[in-house]
């Protein structure tokens, strides 16, 4: 029977992570996956999300990319930069700041007043450790004095890590299972959505 034949795409990959939150119609799955990263780090829920650089999965054809960049700002206008890394690659972390540093310099045009900036927040996913120093899937990262990390020198910068290795994701699950925490209920749910929207988008693939 004449067909295409199906095939199983990995919710990691980078190209199905980039084609589930920023190709047409993908608003409401990322506004699930930032509100999940929101609520594990105790941060307020966006209302919606603009994605800025829309995906085309026919102009992805023939190209090779080991980082993925979406794109987007939220209803309260905070941009956020959202990549995922499946390789670990010298610099990495100086590359991430590096990207957050171009988006945050592109937000003002000659003559504008500094009030005009907003907050640009980074988060990077990786398939390896990160940070094999923090014991959890999900940190955050901000611009803090050291002798007291609850004074911010500004608001403007806020990175988060999600290191999705067998080990934290084990740690993740034995948490859920001993009663939740924030960061157990919140990912648990972003990533069934997640799960969700790759079903439903992989049959567009196949079909």
């Amino acid at each position: 029977m004449a067909g295409k034949i199906p095939f199983e795409l990995p919710p990691t990959a980078d190209v199905v992570f980039q084609y589930l939150f920023s190709s047409p119609g993908a608003d409401n799955g990322l506004k699930c996956f930032i509100n999940a990263i929101n609520q594990s780090a105790g941060r307020r829920r966006i209302e919606s999300v603009s994605i800025e650089n829309p995906f085309n999965v026919a102009n992805f054809a023939g190209q090779k990319t080991s980082i993925v960049d979406i794109n987007a700002h939220d209803n309260e206008g905070k941009k956020y930069d959202i990549e995922m890394q499946l390789i670990d690659a010298v610099g990495f972390t100086d590359r991430v700041l590096y990207y957050w540093s171009k988006m945050y310099s592109n937000l003002l045009n000659r003559g504008e007043d500094y009030e005009y900036l907003c907050p640009v927040i980074s988060i990077v996913v990786t398939r390896f450790e990160l940070f094999p120093q923090l014991a959890d899937l999900h940190n955050v990262f901000t611009l803090s004095a050291e002798k007291d990390p609850s004074v911010l020198f500004s608001d403007q910068i806020e990175i988060h890590s999600l290191e999705l290795i067998d080990e934290k994701l084990a740690r993740l699950g034995r948490l859920a299972k001993e009663g939740g925490t924030a960061i157990s209920s919140s990912f648990r749910t972003g990533w069934t959505t997640y799960s969700t929207a790759i079903a439903k988008r992989r049959r567009k693939w196949i079909h």
